[in-house]
Order: structure tokens, then sequence, then C-alpha cells
């Protein structure tokens, strides 16, 4: 029996996708698109920030980093969608721990840099203040 192969990389990973002819595996590649879209936002490959805005993060505060992040997602994020960055964002584990995060985003409302959106989990959003701020660190 005759079966054909697909391999595709992208960034760190690298799909096989395999069926008895042609048509099945188009079909099949058909139904991976909602799951690379899953895999990006929660593996953060879908932040592409530039290399000489990164080579700027190591003085900057974490909190900086947050917000520069934010603006090349242009989306609101949660505690977690900006810990799913800590990598490129390079910021320690024990700085996500208690309440730092919260605490440094509450300081930032109050100067009118972000818009904490109530939700069951807190989103948060620039404001046009925030945009501008975060553009002047880069």
């Amino acid at each position: 029996m005759v079966s054909f192969r697909v391999s595709i990389r992208k960034d760190f990973g690298e799909v096989s996708i395999e069926g008895e002819d042609e048509k099945e595996v188009i079909g099949n590649i058909g139904r991976l698109k909602p799951l690379e879209k899953l895999i990006e936002k929660t593996l953060g490959f879908d932040l592409k920030v530039p290399e000489s805005v990164l080579t700027k993060f190591e003085k900057l505060e974490y909190l900086d980093r947050v917000m520069i992040m934010m603006t090349y997602l242009k989306r609101p994020v949660t505690k977690l969608d900006c810990k799913n960055y800590t990598n490129v964002l390079e910021i320690p584990e024990h700085w996500w721990n208690g309440s730092n995060f919260e605490r440094d985003m509450r300081k930032r409302e109050k100067k009118g840099l972000i818009r904490i959106l109530k939700a069951e989990k807190p989103q948060y959003v620039l404001t046009t203040e925030g945009k501008k701020h975060a553009k002047s660190l880069t």
C-alpha cells in the first residue's frame, strides 16, 4: 500500500502528516491550521519583536519589557499570556510569583499607562500614553 507523507518545519517544531493519498494529506494539513495558532499563542511564536528591540531589554525593568511586548501583540493580555513569553522577555520565574506583576500593573494603571479590563482573569491593555511610553523605551 502506498502512503504519502509531508513534513512541515516552522521555528522550532516539525510536523509530519501522512495519508493514503494526496487528498487525505491535504485534508489533514487543513485540520492542523487551528492547532498551529493555538501552539503559536501558547509557545509565544506569535510574538515578533525585532532583534534591535530585544537587545535593549537587558537595561529595562521587567514591566517595561512587558509593556513593549504588549505593543507587538496588539491585543489584551492576561498574566499567563505574559508569563508564556518569559523566554523572549528574559524575566526570571521568581518575578511572576507573588504579587510583583499585579503590583507593578496597578502602579502603571494609576499613571494612566495601562487599563485593566475586569473579567474572570484580568486582562491588561496599553493606553495611548502607555503606547507612547513603550515606544520611547525602544
